[in-house]
């Protein structure tokens, strides 16, 4: 039977029949059920997942059918990113505060109530780096979650979507650390019990936990302990097969010797280590290795050390010696979790108050699983396991206790020192880099932002690397000691300079982050030598300061405040100013204060390494370059001479460049054409001395060319004109009877700009007049037949230079239509148009000028969103490569959405302001006056800077009647270049005081692009 055969069958079945699950089985087993279920969309693929869920009710979890198809649910659900109906929570579900009660690495959790019950709510960190493995962990981690009903295992109540969260039963005695420090006299066997109990059960379906620790056990109102925290669940198929979710991190202090090691997945046997810690912070209340560093914590572990047995009454030798077996170096050693169940229960039945005084005796037990008829291996009297090992059960390897567990252990020899040495030194290396990579994870996991300032600083990246860290001082907002001097911890990466304040909660230091972090590319080291200042009683004895001196403000660094005399220096209250910038628009100034001179040095020199390491990396890695188009034809006076002519005498002023486009002629020539205010050149691409003035034009501000009808259309001084090509480049003596005389296509210096593209494959040109408020736009489409008909005599020279010209043939009116408000910008979809307006986006059908602006902006739950788009100016609109989601481009922020712009996904914050946005797939390039940031669309995540003087964009990839066609990039189209700007050069061209070079360039991609697109290379060409 085929899938589509098997599924309608299925649907035909009761969930009581005793069909279900030989029908579930075929399904499973059969070949083309992957392709099948693949191609389903819609309600078609709802009906699936719901039919699926609701077979899951009925059938143990244990039975292996059931748990094959909880697999094939969990891939369905994380592929398409859907959840069954049954999940969502359609209640009244509010949080409580608005501070998270607890963070983590990948999710905040809050305290909150549903239907009038106290509930917790867990909300997902999501970027664009992160979202697609995110969304997919998110639906994979729910419909495990619900599947698991254990007395010991958090149970699930719902999720939610716009932002995701899951739901879940609130646990109101806290964390097990939490609990037992203000229960001191709680039965700590019991509470291991409890925690044996969940992981037993997980492991008898063939899941690991993957993040056991105390502080993701939970204790509930009754005393017992739960599991929480499925985030980095893994799925065991198979006994030796594991798939871990992507989403995947590890607590260093609790992880196996061989995640932390050798990165191995997360095992049942990873867990069995990890419970083994746990009992540590039973009987301690601390974490496991809290004397230490969690770096020393992770060498120790990876050399075979393990936490000093702990003094506490209650950790009986039977427990002890467990622990140790929980922590063999060779997974394949450790015990299961079923024994572990086996000995905490007996331990549990011989519990007194003199517990941690006896020797105990151990008997035969037999242990809970998942279907409560599984014996476990016999421990007799004599401390011997006898094998007892059912068929078709989960337990697959005995115990190794034996009576030397309980007694004393023979003393060890010394092994000659130097295999030690050596051993050493082979291991170092591979010790180091753990440690490297565990440091970095745990300020990855302990970072946390404000709401709405996360920034994507791709901290898991395989090659960073955390360079330095430290404290540093600020000032008190006021010039009065009484605010005392706040403290910063700083972290300086290989990418990033990142400030935060330090809290430490629960024996776990958090990092709020305090400013913006600073992009390595963007930061500039002031000065690291003005004289210390003395912080002390009273006023500030040097002259204090009302600024504050961290609200990214210029600070005169000579000012009193930073200087100071001698004595200050002596008297153990100086400290050391370093002054950096942050060169963005959020940026500015920065003085924080080291507390030694050695301190400032080291910091200096750290600065130094990392900002000349980030240089060298970024020139091997970058993904654009730039190209030259010209550096020596285009001059423009400084602001010092800009009250002179426009002309100097050797004729070179060109004042400044607006515009350019790139175009081949039917020759074959590869040519350009750039555009000033003085009038438009144009030559070939890579050959900057052979750029011609062609066109006597002032105040050119946009060119187009539409190369399959051979015109070229300028915008000067407001009119727009149409030039046959031939008769400005011509490319043979045929080319005499071209016609010389534009054809101008507007009315008298009205046009604000003008848009070329296509549109359900009519070529159109369309521009834009303003008459009061309103914007009225007018749509051409070009003749072909007039084009190429051959012209009549010219009655004189000057028509070629724009002296006079003749109203257009050349393109007929398509349709007149408007918009009444301001607008900027007008893009091309499939089927339709966007324009860029005050308003926001403007989404128009040409067919019927029927438009409405973006959802997203009129939905009153998003209204500070709003605000915050409507205070800033719409710039690009682009789609990403699934074809669901858009970026849309303001000029201070971008914004995902979905493909009907109704749902936001995200939104990340330039570091500039975007004066212009262009598209290169698959990164969005943003041009500030100041340098071009370089971010990849599907990430939102920072690639590169180019730095320059009065940065512009001449040419965003727009402009040409050509469009990119399905596949073009990985044809290789795509590299060449799509992008031109223009700055200025930053010595004065030899010779030529008072004048500026203009560096007109273009941006030459490094490495083949794969990323695929179809339509306008402008607009989400899936759109309609």
């Amino acid at each position: 039977m085929s899938t589509s055969q098997v599924l309608q069958h299925l649907y035909t079945l009761d969930t009581s029949s005793p069909d279900l699950l030989r029908y579930l089985y075929y399904l499973i087993q059969n070949d083309d059920e992957e392709q099948y279920v693949s191609s389903l969309q819609g309600s078609e693929l709802t009906r699936l997942v719901d039919f699926l869920d609701g077979a899951l009710d009925v059938i143990p979890i244990t039975d292996d059918v059931s748990r094959r198809c909880l697999h094939k649910l969990q891939a369905i659900c994380g592929r398409h990113k859907i959840l069954p109906s049954s999940y969502n929570i359609s209640g009244d579900l509010t949080i409580i505060d608005d501070d998270p009660v607890a963070s983590g690495g990948f999710s905040d959790v809050w305290e909150g109530t549903y239907d009038g019950k106290k509930v917790c709510i867990k909300r997902l960190r999501i970027t664009q780096q992160t979202r697609q493995v995110i969304e997919k962990a998110f639906c994979k981690e729910a419909v495990m979650w619900k599947r698991l009903k254990h007395p010991n295992i958090v149970g699930f109540i719902g999720v939610m979507r716009n932002p995701l969260r899951l739901v879940s039963e609130w646990m109101p005695k806290g964390t097990l650390t939490e609990y037992l420090s203000e229960n001191p006299g709680a039965n700590r066997i019991g509470l291991l019990l409890d925690v044996a109990e969940g992981l037993t059960f997980l492991h008898a379906i063939y899941t690991t936990h993957g993040d056991l620790k105390g502080p993701n056990v939970l204790i509930d109102q009754t005393g017992h302990a739960c599991l929480t925290d499925f985030g980095f669940t893994s799925v065991v198929r198979g006994v030796n097969s594991v798939l871990v979710t992507e989403v995947q991190g590890y607590s260093a202090r609790w992880a196996a010797p061989e995640v932390l090691g050798n990165g191995d997945k997360n095992t049942r046997e990873a867990d069995v280590f990890a419970f083994g810690m746990v009992v540590i912070e039973v009987f301690t209340g601390r974490h496991p290795f809290s004397e230490f560093t969690p770096l020393v914590a992770v060498s120790k572990i990876i050399a075979g050390e393990r936490p000093d047995r702990p003094q506490e009454p209650g950790l009986i030798d039977l427990v002890w010696n467990m622990t140790l077996h929980c922590w063999t170096q060779d997974p394949a050693q450790r015990p299961i979790m079923a024994s572990v169940v086996g000995i905490l229960r007996e331990c549990s039945r011989l519990c007194t108050p003199n517990l941690h005084l006896l020797t105990p005796t151990p008997p035969a037990v037999s242990v809970y699983d998942a279907e409560s008829t599984t014996s476990v291996p016999q421990i007799s009297v004599d401390g011997k396991t006898t094998p007892s090992k059912p068929s078709g059960t989960f337990i697959d390897r005995e115990p190794t206790f034996t009576s030397d567990s309980y007694g004393p252990k023979p003393l060890k020899l010394a092994p000659d020192l130097d295999v030690i040495e050596a051993f050493g030194k082979e291991t170092e290396p591979g010790v180091l880099a753990a440690k490297q990579k565990v440091e970095l994870l745990k300020y990855y996991e302990n970072l946390f932002f404000k709401a709405g300032e996360y920034i994507d600083m791709d901290l898991l990246h395989e090659n960073r690397s955390l360079i330095h860290a430290g404290k540093f001082l600020r000032q008190p907002d006021t010039g009065f000691e009484w605010n005392e001097w706040k403290e910063l911890f700083v972290l300086l990466f290989d990418n990033y300079l990142v400030m935060t304040k330090s809290k430490e909660k629960d024996g776990i230091t958090k990092y709020q982050v305090y400013r913006r972090p600073i992009p390595l590319d963007l930061l500039t080291l002031t000065t690291f030598t003005d004289p210390p200042t003395r912080r002390g009683g009273g006023l500030l004895p040097f002259g204090g300061s009302n600024k504050r001196e961290m609200d990214g403000q210029a600070q005169n660094s000579s000012s009193p405040a930073a200087s100071t005399s001698p004595e200050a220096v002596n008297d153990g209250r100086a400290v050391y100013p370093c002054t950096i910038h942050h060169n963005c628009r959020l940026g500015g100034l920065y003085t924080l204060f080291a507390e030694t001179s050695q301190a400032r040095l080291e910091w200096k020199a750290k600065l130094e390494e990392a900002i000349g390491l980030r240089k060298v990396v970024q020139e091997s890695n970058k993904v654009f370059e730039v190209g030259t188009l010209s550096m020596d034809t285009f001059y423009a006076p400084t602001l010092l001479a800009n009250a002179g002519p426009s002309w100097n005498n050797d004729g070179n002023f060109t004042s400044k460049v607006t515009c350019s486009v790139p175009f081949s002629t039917p020759d074959g020539r590869a040519l350009v054409a750039i555009g000033c205010t003085e009038g438009v050149w144009i030559g070939f691409r890579h050959d900057s001395r052979s750029m011609r003035r062609v066109l006597h034009l002032r105040m050119v501000t946009q060119c187009a060319m539409l190369e399959d009808f051979g015109i070229f259309l300028v915008l000067a001084d407001k009119s727009l004109f149409a030039y046959h090509i031939e008769a400005l480049v011509p490319s043979s003596p045929g080319a005499a009877n071209t016609s010389q005389t534009p054809q101008k296509l507007s009315g008298n210096k009205d046009v604000q700009f003008f848009a070329v593209g296509n549109l359900d494959g009519r070529t159109l040109v369309i521009y834009m007049r303003k008459k009061n408020h309103d914007s009225l736009f007018r749509a051409f489409e070009p003749v072909i037949g007039k084009i190429n008909e051959k012209s009549k005599p010219q009655p004189s020279i000057g028509s070629r230079f724009s002296l006079r010209s003749q109203r257009s043939e050349w393109f007929r009116v398509y349709r007149d239509f408007f918009l009444p408000s301001d607008s900027y910008d007008l893009l091309f979809l499939k089927t339709r148009i966007v324009i860029l307006c005050s308003k926001g986006f403007e989404i128009m059908d040409l067919t019927n000028s029927e438009s409405f602006t973006d959802p997203l902006m009129e939905d009153p739950r998003l209204e500070s969103l709003a605000r915050r788009a409507e205070s800033c100016r719409p710039m690009g609109m682009f789609s990403l490569s699934n074809k669901d989601e858009i970026l849309l481009c303001y000029d201070e922020f971008g914004l995902y959405v979905d493909k009907h712009a109704s749902r936001p996904m995200g939104t990340v914050e330039w570091e500039g302001t975007a004066e212009r946005v262009a598209w290169h797939p698959p990164y969005v390039l943003l041009f500030d006056s100041h340098f071009i940031e370089i971010r990849h669309i599907e990430t939102g995540r920072l690639v590169q800077i180019i730095s320059g003087n009065d940065m512009r964009c001449s040419w965003d990839g727009r402009g040409t009647s050509q469009a990119i066609s399905e596949g073009a990039l990985d044809e290789g189209v795509s590299q060449e270049p799509r992008v031109h700007g223009v700055m200025e050069m930053e010595m004065p061209p030899l010779g030529k005081i008072g004048e500026t070079a203009q560096h007109v360039f273009e941006l030459i991609p490094t490495a083949p692009l794969s990323f695929r697109i179809s339509g306008s290379s402008l607009s989400p060409s899936h759109a309609s």
